[in-house]
Parts: structure tokens; C-alpha cells; sequence
């Protein structure tokens, strides 16, 4: 009998996998690869809200056992990359009740994540709503804490848009459900999050009064410290703000930041730097406190212990681990591991002068190949200050420093990648393609911890574990000051890849899966989507090798001046049949086409490539008209980069032909921690125009096909 009993439970179970596998009709169109959908209209909800609860017999009789089987089948439709989102939306909405009811924060988690990712809704405020009806409807002080946590975290995501006003509504609205709890660890979290509040908005307001007053006095050392201050802070900007806090009026930031920059030139020790940081950090409070704890611990943890007295090493060492202890960070030892540089692999291919091939030619496979001979500087400098000493690569520390080797692949490859890092504790990062997109693979990230692929399904690598592809805390170090190796093996199989990753002799990335798992951060952002890129945030690094190797099912190509990319193959117009095509608007005979949804660049670019089309480039007052009337007032992407000379280009790397219908005061070259304002968006509204911005900002995709003629006009 107990055997008759276990075989009904397992049939009744499979009965219910099946019908969930059915339960919805399909043959509904996928949402555009462009973004998120709209939510699904009243009417087609009701129907498929009427199938779910059908094929999961789910009623107000359902017993509590039942409600919660119910609810771990629809947290796996939740959870599948494949479902429609429309029928996302409806099991999102079933599931909500009895999340409620059980008090269950993980999947509550998972449901604010995925709505927010997959429909059309403003990402924090939908998560917050969500957290805050969980708050006031949970009766459990230990899922009300978790909550609550959850929506602090929503709330300085917000609050990093600079929206006080909104989130201060939003954390008086959290206050009421935190007093009817009372309790402790809430209580605790919400004034320290109103501290931080205030003290952000604060140092914002005097921040941009600071920014207008170092316009008409540009060397004003208050206003230069405010700027410098807010930046290092709330930015985490550190290569921009030192030179700003070395000049401000505060004599202790002065001579913190002053000891940075000036330590080669006055033989400043790593101890005095760090010794200089302790002392102003004590001084701190709340947020610049441990703002500036990390940044002592950092220059703490780069000291090599034997070469200190025992004295100092044991005040050194005192002032570590507590700093570790207040930051919840592991102890990692600053001795310098005596180990052999790595020499260089044979070049079968023989190096080739800078700037020498002038169309693209096919590369070799199962051949070794030499990608730094090909950079040449500054041409394929995207950002930062890139120089060469002798056949090595070198980068000042500076925000998001790129360089784009001039290359397009697709397929297999091996890659060798060795490189020195001098000075910081900031990560190494490089940029590779896939067939069907490209991604980021991190090295010491966030003060060393975290290393791996950096952005799963719009998540980044911090907020979101997959197996095998982030290593937290215990990955391989990169030691400052001696050459390190890190191998990558990129295996394409169709709509999947695996990437294998050594750093030295220990594995730091072994993972599987679809490509459109991946896609690269916009602060990475290159014009030639399918090269392999170099990026240096804020640290010194000296590049000593960076060797390809094609495997026989790989396509690659060397490109020319024009960097007109044989991959990237642009049709005349969008699929025969398709939306796009019923969608698309014609100039001059050509297709165009907007996006319906927001975007980062990456996404943009992304798509363009999937349409076979490209983002459109402006080429005549009358194009520009054309495209700000098909825009609708909305801010939309356009193609164009900015080199560091502050020539503007297309995506081939030539030069523009419009000179542009440029906004007031634009461009303005503006930096930021996301590595620089030099890529084109076109704000469409009456009496606005083209702005230099970061690859981050918002707005529509705009798609044309056919080949641009860039040649310039002939002179009447």
C-alpha cells in the first residue's frame, strides 16, 4: 500500500509538470529582442489568468499545502527563460497572494526581479511598490526584516538617480510599516538610512553649487574640494576626484590625495598613504567614513610586511584588521609572492606596422596572432591615455580607460592575456565577443571581491550568482607590481557558449550556457561590437601580451582604416513580413525604424545587429528633420563616437559628414565614472538636438539599412 501511495504522489506530480507545460496557448509573438514588453491589456489577462488557475486546480478552497505546491510550480515558470511575458505577467500576479500569505521573501525576490527586467515599468519604483505591500501585509517580524532590508536597497538605488523628494515619500511610507513592527534591526536600518539620506542630498546640493562656482572661478579650492569630495563619495570616482581634493581647501583631503598622486615623484611609502586615510576616516562619519576606511584598508592590504620595522608592521597590521572588521572584509596579506615572471609564447605571425592594412583581410585559424602590434595609438584609443613602452601597452589610471583592438571575430578562440597592475586595487577587464553579443570578464573588481562574467540577463555579477561564472572573495588574486597570465578558452556551439577562464595556474571562470545570457555593461561600450577590448578602471596597467588564436570553426577578419566589418553584414531593409518592416518609415527610398522601448547603448547596438541594420547615421539637415520627426520627442540613439581628439566618427571609424544639429552648450565632453560622454543620442523635442553622452543613458533605438555615403559634400 505505501508503495501504491508513492506511485500515485509521483504520477500526480508529473500530471501537474504537464499541465503547466500546456496551460497556455502558444504561437504568441516574442517580445521584441529590444527591451521590455508592455503589460499584457485586461482582457487577454483574465483569459490566461482563467487558464493558470485551470491547469493548477487552484481556488479559494485550495488547501494551504496545495497553495504552496501551486506556488513552487509557477515559481519555475517565473524563473523560465522561455515563457511568453505576457503569461509571465499573469503567473507573476497569481503567485503574489501566496508570497503574501507565506510570508515568503525569496520568491518575492525573484518576482520583483523578473517583472522588473521583462515589462515596461520603472525598474525601482515597481520594485519598491512591490516590497512595500509585502510590508504591510506580512505578519512575520523575521520575513518583515528581510523585506525591509530588500526595499532599503531598492531606495539608495533611487536615491542615486538624485530624486530626494521621491524617495524621501518612499522612505516615510516604509517608517509607518516599520513602527507597527517595532522592530530592533529595522528600526536601526531606517535611521541609518535616513542618515545616509540626508548626508547624500547634502553633499549633492553643495556639489552642484561647487560645479557652478568653479565655472566662473575655476580655481576655487572650496568648490574644487565639494566636486572632489562628492565624487570620490557618492561616485566612487577616484581618479577624477584626487587631483580635485589635492587643490581643495580641506588640508587633510589635500594631503591624503596629494600622497597619492605624488608618490613616485616624493618617494611617498604606501604605509604613509594609508596612515593618511586612517587618520581622516576616523575623523568621518556615517557614509565618508567607510568610504574612506576602504580606501585606507586598500592601501593597507598593498603593504608588504617585511619591508616594514616590527613596530610599524605591528601598528600596520592592528589597523587592517580592524578596518577589515568594521568593513566585513577578509584579511588579505600585503606580502608580494616571489614568483617568476611568465615569459612569451612564439608569434608564428610576424608583426605587422600600425595602421598598415587599409580593407579588411580574413585572419588565420590554429594560428597564433599578435593583437598589439595591430593597436594603433591613439587611432584605436576609445578612451583614456594609452602609451607604448617598447612592445608593451601602458594606461594611466583613469575611469573606464579602453582601447579596441582593430578586429572582428566570431566562433571559437583561445585568448593570452598578460599584464602588470600598478599602484591600485581596481579591476582589469576584458571585452569579448560572442556570435550573437558580446560581454565583459572582470578581474578584481570592487577592491578585489569579485572576479568573473560580468552581467547575467541585464543582473551584474554582485547581485546575481550563476554557477561558474563569479568567484567572490577566495578567486585568484592579482598581486600588484608582478606579471600575471590569464588564459580564456570561448567555445561557440550555436545559440550556446562555454568560457573557461585560468588566471595563472587557477581557474576562475568554468560556465555554460545561451548567449543571450550575456551582455557587456555600458561603461565598456566600443563603436566595432565584435573586437576584443582592453579596459583599466582607475589603475595603472601595463599590457605585455595579448595573443589570439582562432579555432577551424571561427571567422575573423583584420580591419582597415575603415573599420567596416565583415560580420556585420547590413541588409537593404528588415525581414520580408516582419513587424519591424510594417513598423518602418522611409527616406530616400530607405528603411528606418525606432525602437518602441528605452535602452542602454549595448542594447542598441545589439539589436541593431539582430535586424541586420545599423544605428542610423545623420548625414544631412534633411535626415536630421526626418529622424527628429520620427523620433516623437523621445531621445534616440544615433550613430557616432567621439576619439579622443574630439573627432566625431561612425561605427566604421569615418568621419561624419553632418557637422551635427547640436544642443546648446553640447558638446561638452563631460566626464563621468562611466568612462566619458562620447557617444551620439539625439533628443527629438522642438528646439533640442544631438548630445555627447554616456553609453548608460536612456532613449530608442534608431535603425536604418542600406550603406551611408559619407563622402563629403561637393563644394558649390
Amino acid at each position: 500500500m505505501p508503495k501504491r501511495r508513492l506511485f500515485l504522489g509521483m504520477l500526480s506530480s508529473l500530471v501537474m509538470i504537464l499541465s503547466l507545460g500546456v496551460m497556455f496557448p502558444r504561437g504568441i509573438a516574442e517580445s521584441p529582442s529590444d527591451g521590455r514588453a508592455p503589460i499584457p491589456g485586461a482582457e487577454r489577462q483574465t483569459m490566461l489568468k482563467h487558464q493558470l488557475r485551470e491547469g493548477l486546480k487552484l481556488d479559494e478552497a485550495t488547501t494551504s499545502t496545495r497553495r504552496q505546491q501551486a506556488l513552487r510550480q509557477m515559481m519555475k515558470l517565473v524563473e523560465d527563460p522561455d515563457i511568453q511575458t505576457d503569461e509571465l505577467y499573469v503567473v507573476i500576479q497569481t503567485a503574489l497572494p501566496i508570497i503574501h500569505e507565506k510570508n515568503d521573501i525569496a520568491s518575492l525576490r525573484t518576482v520583483v526581479t523578473r517583472l522588473a527586467e521583462s515589462f515596461a515599468v520603472d525598474a525601482e519604483l515597481e520594485s519598491s511598490r512591490m516590497y512595500m505591500e509585502f510590508l504591510a501585509e506580512t505578519k512575520s517580524r523575521s520575513a518583515f526584516d528581510a523585506a525591509f532590508k530588500e526595499q532599503v536597497l531598492v531606495l539608495e538605488r533611487l536615491a542615486r538617480r538624485n530624486d530626494y523628494r521621491e524617495v524621501g515619500k518612499l522612505l516615510d511610507k516604509a517608517e509607518e510599516q516599520v513602527q507597527r513592527f517595532a522592530s530592533k534591526p529595522s528600526v536601526a536600518l531606517l535611521e541609518k538610512t535616513r542618515i545616509w539620506l540626508e548626508e547624500r542630498e547634502t553633499a549633492h546640493r553643495a556639489y552642484l553649487k561647487a560645479v557652478l562656482v568653479l565655472e566662473e572661478t575655476p580655481d576655487d579650492p572650496r568648490a574644487k574640494h565639494e566636486v572632489g569630495f562628492w565624487t570620490a563619495i557618492y561616485q566612487s570616482d577616484w581618479g577624477k576626484a584626487l587631483p580635485l581634493l589635492a587643490s581643495g581647501n580641506n588640508v587633510e583631503w589635500s594631503a591624503a590625495a596629494k600622497a597619492e598622486l605624488r608618490q613616485i615623484e616624493d618617494n611617498v611609502t604606501p604605509l604613509t598613504i594609508a596612515d593618511l586615510w586612517w587618520e581622516l576616516g576616523q575623523k568621518s562619519q556615517a557614509t565618508a567614513k567607510s568610504v574612506i576606511q576602504d580606501r585606507a584598508l586598500t592601501w593597507y592590504e598593498g603593504i608588504d610586511p617585511d619591508d616594514l620595522t616590527p613596530v610599524l608592521r605591528t601598528r600596520a597590521i592592528r589597523r587592517q584588521t580592524e578596518l577589515a572588521a568594521a568593513l566585513k572584509r577578509p584579511i588579505i596579506s600585503g606580502k608580494k609572492p616571489k614568483a617568476p615572471a611568465p615569459g612569451f609564447p612564439p608569434l608564428v605571425v610576424p608583426p605587422s606596422k600600425p595602421g598598415e592594412v587599409v580593407a579588411a583581410t580574413r585572419l588565420p585559424t590554429n594560428t597564433p596572432i599578435n593583437l598589439l602590434t595591430m593597436i594603433d595609438l591613439p587611432e584605436h584609443v576609445i578612451f583614456g591615455k594609452w602609451s607604448r613602452q617598447g612592445t608593451d601597452l601602458v594606461v594611466e589610471p583613469g575611469q573606464c580607460a579602453r582601447v579596441m583592438t582593430p578586429i572582428a571575430l566570431k566562433g571559437s578562440y583561445d585568448l593570452t592575456f598578460r599584464f602588470t597592475r600598478r599602484n591600485r586595487v581596481e579591476a582589469v577587464t576584458l571585452m569579448l565577443p560572442l556570435d550573437r553579443t558580446f560581454f565583459n570578464l572582470l578581474l578584481d573588481s570592487g577592491a578585489g571581491q569579485y572576479s568573473g562574467l560580468e552581467r547575467f540577463d541585464r543582473k551584474f555579477l554582485f547581485g546575481h550568482q550563476e554557477a561558474g561564472a563569479v568567484r567572490w572573495h577566495k578567486h585568484p588574486e592579482v598581486v600588484n607590481d608582478i606579471p600575471h597570465t590569464l588564459k580564456v578558452n570561448v567555445t561557440v556551439n550555436g545559440d550556446d557558449a562555454a568560457i573557461v577562464a585560468r588566471l595563472d595556474q587557477d581557474e576562475l571562470v568554468n560556465w555554460k550556457g545561451p548567449q543571450r545570457k550575456l551582455i557587456s555593461p555600458p561603461y565598456s561600450t566600443m563603436p566595432n561590437t565584435h573586437a576584443i577590448g582592453v579596459l583599466a578602471y582607475a589603475t595603472h596597467l601595463t599590457v605585455h601580451e595579448l595573443t589570439l588564436e582562432l579555432k577551424p570553426d571561427a571567422e575573423g577578419y583584420r580591419l582597415g582604416k575603415d573599420w567596416k566589418n565583415p560580420l556585420m553584414k547590413v541588409a537593404d531593409g528588415p525581414e520580408e513580413g516582419s513587424p519591424y518592416q510594417r513598423s518602418a518609415k522611409e527616406f530616400n527610398g530607405r528603411p528606418y525604424y525606432i525602437s518602441n522601448v528605452m535602452m542602454e547603448l549595448p542594447d542598441a547596438q545589439k539589436l541593431a545587429i539582430l535586424l541586420k541594420g545599423r544605428l542610423v547615421t545623420i548625414s544631412s539637415p534633411e535626415e536630421n528633420e526626418f529622424v527628429r520627426t520620427l523620433g516623437q520627442s523621445e531621445r534616440v540613439w544615433i550613430s557616432g563616437w567621439s576619439t579622443m581628439s574630439r573627432q566625431w566618427r561612425d561605427e566604421r571609424n569615418r568621419p561624419l559628414r553632418y557637422p551635427g544639429a547640436w544642443m546648446s552648450k553640447q558638446p561638452d565632453n563631460l566626464q563621468d565614472a562611466e568612462g566619458g560622454q562620447q557617444f551620439l543620442i539625439f533628443s527629438t523635442r522642438e528646439g533640442e538636438g544631438w548630445d555627447d553622452t554616456h553609453a548608460r543613458t536612456l532613449g530608442r533605438a534608431c535603425i536604418e539599412w542600406g550603406e551611408e555615403d559619407l563622402t563629403p559634400p561637393t563644394k558649390k
